[in-house]
């Protein structure tokens, strides 16, 4: 299981960073020149979040043989084209891959909420009977982390980073 610490503390990390980018975003006209220094960086930072969260999923599905739930397959579903668009757009240097990731990355996050929500405080599945449960987490880490918020940290680090470092 040492995948999976690794994943949550690479999760852990991402939301230590999304805390500090908080008074970032409410300070981004005094920060315009790191803005300006990160910028470019962001396709590819990106693109190795997403790297990140892809493998993780498939890990959790190909390598443990844990069945996704019916909302892991939703969230899957809007995280897998985003490798993609990072990938094309860190090869072919593209400026305007924000409209095709931005929604996706926001219509995963209350997938991930409403995901976590379930597992955590009980709100009713989605699941059938016969289907792998949406209330189950295989593991808890830090007394938070399971594979929703896994998504959802890497969702929000996404939308984060391509509104608050986008080069105009």
């Amino acid at each position: 299981m040492v995948m999976i610490e690794i994943l949550s503390a690479l999760t852990l990390i991402g939301d230590i960073i999304l805390l500090l980018l908080v008074p970032a975003w409410l300070l981004r006209k005094q920060l315009k020149p790191l803005r300006q220094k990160i910028a470019p960086l962001v396709p590819k930072l990106s693109f190795i979040i997403a790297l990140i969260a892809v493998s993780g999923s498939l890990y959790f599905s190909e390598i443990l043989a844990w069945n996704p739930c019916k909302l892991c397959w939703l969230q899957r579903i809007m995280m897998y084209p985003l490798l993609l668009i990072f990938l094309i757009a860190v090869i072919a240097k593209a400026r305007d891959y924000r409209k095709y990731v931005l929604p996706l990355a926001v219509l995963g996050v209350p997938l991930s909420i409403y995901h976590y929500w379930t597992q955590r405080f009980g709100a009713p599945p989605v699941c059938s009977a016969a289907a792998e449960s949406c209330a189950s987490y295989p593991f808890l880490y830090f007394g938070y982390i399971t594979i929703p918020i896994m998504a959802l940290t890497a969702f929000l680090l996404i939308i984060v980073l391509n509104n608050l470092f986008w080069k105009e």
